[in-house]
């Protein structure tokens, strides 16, 4: 069975279900209390696969030459009561996330999942370690080319020095100056190590791309005086443009006193060059982090600019996308995700009254853990009990039953209770349309590795409070402008 590729983001959720395939006691306490542990864990796996070494490797050097000389250190004071120091309680979770990286990557692989720093990782192992399989792939192939080479991570480029040796000839293209991948594990020596590894070899041409046919001058000049102040160890011919004529490309360098300011501006900008012809979906905001972004996107609220962003947020911009996202986390555990069902009692759900759904809210304001329950035996002045019977009903009727498959759960949901005949209303355009899309793609994920699918639950809220960013192909919308982070740019193409 081919195997299913499972996205980064992914990993977070799947450490609860660590926790099921039996670990130490100290991990099970992190991964249940310390949420810094997920984040730790996530980079330490990604970082060991960019660096093509093994996590068992790292944990005895780690724990010989840091941990171990820094806890005896300290063993006499913490002894006498003394603190913990910043930096030991630091290794200490380097630590556990390093024992925490095979168990996760184990995990994914016996459910028959790979993540892309698996596939990279486990193909090099293999070629490093087993001489026939590398020349078995290699006679597949006479010459291989690689763009981009500087945005490859070290694995890949010892990957490629590993066939060249098997192969008529291999070409490498990049430019360390262009390397915007770093922190996802992009070696920028790459380029300077295949040099190196090659330099005494007199079949070694170096070729050097001196016009760019993509940029007026005035970019490449503005390129060039940042450039000049990185300290890139490989000399760069000078670059000229090849445009056969004057044009340039206009660009403004542009300072602001507060963030305030820069969203007046931005937005007075974009509708300038609406109003001279060009359409919202061909402009595009790319931003560091779209927490820097967030008062800019208030204020293109508030002149009603059309946008889609990359945080999973926007997902749920309008009041049916909510409510389906909402009664899905019901559906999934109404006593975990009270505040799912707070908020299909306030919407009105079922024909659930306003005053109704206050007197539930004052009366279990203190143990929210009985709402769900006391839905239908609840007493006092009630004006309304059979629509409070219908939701409680329905969220009942409509948890996920033993071995049924996500996908098959969201459509039985949507369609009994009339989301779906909305979504066919209001056309494939609509948020809602978009929304079951997307929701459709990751619950297939959620099914094939989730022990528990009330997970899915946990996952689906951060989701709504657009904890999780998409790709750019996932939210892009005809006539809207797109707003994304730099690192999701190649989604533009």
């Amino acid at each position: 069975k081919r195997p299913t590729h499972i996205e980064p983001k992914f990993r977070r959720f799947l450490m609860d279900d660590l926790v099921d395939d039996g670990l130490e006691d100290d991990l099970i306490e992190l991964i249940n209390n310390d949420n810094r542990i997920r984040d730790i864990t996530m980079r330490l796996d990604s970082l060991l696969h960019n660096r093509c070494v093994d996590a068992k490797t790292v944990l005895q050097w780690f724990e010989k030459e840091k941990l171990q000389p820094l806890e005896e250190a300290e063993a006499e004071s913490i002894s006498q009561g003394g603190a913990v120091s910043k930096s030991l309680e630091e290794y200490r979770l380097f630590h556990s996330g390093l024992r925490l990286v095979d168990p996760l990557r184990n995990h994914i692989r016996k459910k028959n999942g790979l993540t892309f720093g698996d596939q990279i990782t486990l193909f090099y192992e293999r070629l490093s370690s087993d001489k026939a399989y590398l020349q078995k792939v290699c006679e597949d192939y006479d010459h291989v080319l690689v763009d981009e080479f500087q945005d490859n991570n070290l694995a890949q480029g010892e990957i490629v020095k590993l066939m060249s040796e098997h192969l008529k000839s291999t070409c490498v293209v990049g430019d360390p100056n262009q390397a915007i991948f770093r922190f996802r594990g992009a070696n920028v020596r790459n380029l300077e190590d295949f040099l190196e590894a090659f330099e005494n070899t007199s079949n070694l041409t170096r070729i050097d791309l001196d016009t760019c046919y993509r940029h007026s001058q005035n970019i490449i000049d503005l390129s060039d005086a940042l450039i000049d102040q990185s300290n890139s160890s490989i000399n760069r011919p000078k670059v000229t443009t090849g445009w056969v004529n004057d044009d340039s490309t206009n660009v403004r360098v542009c300072e602001f006193i507060d963030e305030a300011s820069e969203a007046v501006e931005h937005a007075k900008w974009v509708i300038r060059q609406n109003l001279l012809g060009y359409e919202y979906d061909e402009m595009v905001i790319l931003a560091r982090s779209l927490n820097y972004v967030e008062i800019m996107l208030n204020h293109f609220d508030e002149l009603k600019i059309p946008y889609v962003t990359t945080s999973s947020g926007t997902l749920f911009r309008d009041d049916l996308s909510v409510q389906a996202g909402m009664l899905l986390r019901a559906c999934i555990d109404p006593v975990g995700n009270v505040q799912a069902v707070q908020y299909l009692l306030n919407s009105g759900f079922m024909g659930v009254l306003k005053e109704d759904a206050a007197i539930l809210h004052h009366r279990f304001r203190r143990t929210p853990q009985r709402l769900f329950d006391s839905i239908i035996s609840i007493e006092g002045d009630i004006a309304n009990r059979e629509a409070l019977a219908r939701l409680h009903h329905f969220i009942e009727q409509h948890s996920i039953k033993q071995h049924e498959n996500l996908n098959d759960w969201m459509f039985r949901v949507f369609k009994d209770s009339g989301f779906i005949t909305d979504m066919i209303n209001n056309g494939p355009n609509s948020q809602l349309s978009h929304l079951i899309s997307i929701l459709s793609q990751e619950l297939v994920n959620a099914g094939n590795f989730f022990n528990d699918p009330r997970r899915f639950g946990f996952y689906l809220s951060q989701l709504m409070e657009g904890k999780i960013e998409l790709e750019i192909p996932q939210v892009t919308k005809p006539g809207h402008i797109v707003v994304s982070t730099i690192h999701k740019a190649k989604g533009l193409e």
